[in-house]
């Protein structure tokens, strides 16, 4: 953690919706990461309210998780780099625990760290 990520202000939660928006098309921002069939992908898009949202998928080797950005998710950020900041953390979270992937998870945690 840099002096940077120390001063994020903190994530805006809200509770899921089921029935809720998700950005239809590309959304304003998106970051990939593609080896052969293994893929990361990281979108950031403002909302109506100025908010921004993201969303954090991955698909590594027979497991993979992931969403499209939208309010519908209740993730959201005050600026466009807080919520980058967030997606790349997520993105993070969720491929520690895939141990069975280790130098495929590796290279899209440097990929990702980068973006920040």
């Amino acid at each position: 953690m840099n002096l940077l990520d120390l001063m994020r202000e903190p994530a805006v939660k809200r509770p899921i919706d089921p029935n809720g928006h998700v950005v239809q098309g590309p959304a304003l921002e998106q970051f990939c990461w593609r080896k052969g069939y293994r893929s990361a992908e990281i979108e950031l898009h403002p909302d109506e309210d100025g908010l921004w949202m993201w969303s954090a998928s991955y698909s590594l080797s027979g497991s993979g998780s992931g969403y499209k950005v939208g309010r519908k998710w209740g993730r959201f950020a005050r600026n466009r780099d807080d919520a980058l900041y967030y997606a790349v953390e997520e993105l993070a979270e969720r491929l520690e625990r895939r141990t069975h992937v280790q130098d495929e998870v590796a290279a899209v945690l440097t990929w990702a760290r980068g973006l920040k």
